[in-house]
């Protein structure tokens, strides 16, 4: 089924809309990764890119550990694995830092733990320190969609809770709008064995204040996304894991979330990934359509995948 047809040129918004806190040291150093993209232009790998031609960039978030492997809060990060070695994605390389983040005031660092739940690292009043780690991985030579521009699975190397630290650097570094983002993420209010795509609202409320939860993401990881991209306009692909009260389970939303996803369910997900490939295929094409067109084409597909059922 063919849903994109090229018929205008894409309008980005800005990737970050508000900058609630302060970055003390250098930049992040990413500079093995923007060798490989330049050379890979260079060698007719991947198109030139363009404003419009930003890369694509596919999140798994999921804790890491060998404890946590088949989880359901690393749904989406097993299934975006799954995703990158059946398209048989490289790794060029990693990132692994130490960085400085500065608040206005002390009540404002409170308040950002408080809001993504990442661990409280120590910090000297209104300044804190930081481990920024992740692995990237790029598509092969001659992979159909790199005639559409670039595409960057990545893969945050820290807890859930604080994945915004390495995708906000990589925002940052390559000047990635938001909405070049797709995240995919478990869903503890929906139900087992459903998939959703739907994109996060543009910007919070004029009265929203920072680290509030303006966007409407529950999940600890979007919400550390959030607050580092500045922005939640990114795609969130959604795997449905239910939770222990849609169950009628005893149990509490922490021990649910790590435990292990059924075999019923975990089969169910494995045999989407074409779907998924599609949908991802889709959504780098329509990245050269206006907003609105997105918005629709974006609303459509959800249609498409909401009610699959096992």
């Amino acid at each position: 089924m063919k849903l994109f047809r090229v018929l205008a040129r894409m309008n980005f918004l800005p990737f970050l809309l508000f900058t609630p806190f302060a970055f003390a040291e250098e930049a992040m150093n990413f500079q093995a990764l923007k060798e490989a993209l330049a050379a890979r232009m260079c060698e007719g790998i991947v198109l030139k890119s363009t404003p419009a031609k930003a890369p694509l960039v596919l999140i798994g978030l999921g804790n890491i550990g060998l404890e946590y492997e088949g989880t359901r809060h690393n749904v989406g990060r097993n299934m975006l694995q799954l995703i990158a070695n059946s398209q048989g994605a490289e790794m060029p390389g990693s990132v692994e830092v130490t960085r400085s983040m500065s608040f206005a005031t002390e009540e404002e660092a409170e308040a950002y733990f408080e809001y993504t739940g990442a661990s409280r690292p120590e910090r000297n009043g209104k300044s804190v320190r930081f481990y920024v780690g992740g692995e990237f991985f790029l598509l092969p030579k001659g992979h159909p969609w790199l005639t559409r521009g670039e595409v960057i699975i990545a893969f945050p190397g820290y807890d859930i809770n604080e994945s915004g630290y390495f995708v906000g650097e990589l925002a940052r570094e390559l000047e990635i709008p938001t909405d070049n983002f797709v995240v995919f993420t478990d869903d503890i209010n929906m139900q087992r064995n459903q998939i959703l795509l739907s994109q996060g609202k543009t910007e919070p409320s004029a009265e929203a204040k920072p680290f509030k939860d303006v966007y409407g993401d529950g999940h600890n990881g979007l919400r550390s996304l959030n607050a580092h991209l500045g922005a939640a306009n990114y795609h969130r692909l959604r795997f449905g894991v239910s939770s222990p009260r849609s169950e009628k389970i005893e149990m509490t939303l922490s021990d649910w979330v790590l435990g292990p996803v059924p075999e019923e369910d975990s089969a169910f997900f494995q045999s989407k990934a074409s779907i998924i490939n599609q949908v991802v295929g889709l959504l780098h094409e329509g990245r050269e359509l206006d907003q609105n067109q997105r918005q629709r084409i974006v609303a459509e597909i959800s249609r498409s995948i909401k009610a699959m059922k096992k």
